[in-house]
């Protein structure tokens, strides 16, 4: 049940990201040069007060040395980079596992 549930979230995540891509790239195509919307100003445009929320939170419950090389480039990746990132390891967690190689118990 896990398997078809993470399978199932993961392609509806690969088709977020693949639509984001699309709109990244039809925006780009019209401006005439390379425009990529990052994860903080995507969700920034979804839910402003509680990605402050967490962005505060995790500036105070994380030490600096993780904070600042990791959680302050993070937010600048693209958005269809981030969740295709996520539908990988949902497809990766939600794949059958391989046949057990070795003598037959018969």
């Amino acid at each position: 049940m896990f398997r078809l549930l993470a399978r199932f979230a993961a392609l509806v995540l690969s088709a977020i990201a693949f639509a984001a891509l699309i709109v990244d790239g039809a925006t780009s195509f019209s401006a005439g040069r390379l425009i990529v919307t990052p994860l903080d100003q995507a969700a920034t445009a979804l839910a402003p007060i509680k990605t402050a929320a967490l962005y505060s939170a995790v500036e105070k419950h994380l030490p600096a040395f993780v904070f600042d090389p990791v959680l302050a480039t993070l937010p600048h990746i693209p958005v269809w980079l981030a969740i295709g990132l996520i539908a990988l390891v949902l497809f990766r967690l939600g794949r059958e596992a391989p046949p057990e190689f070795g003598y037959s118990s018969r």
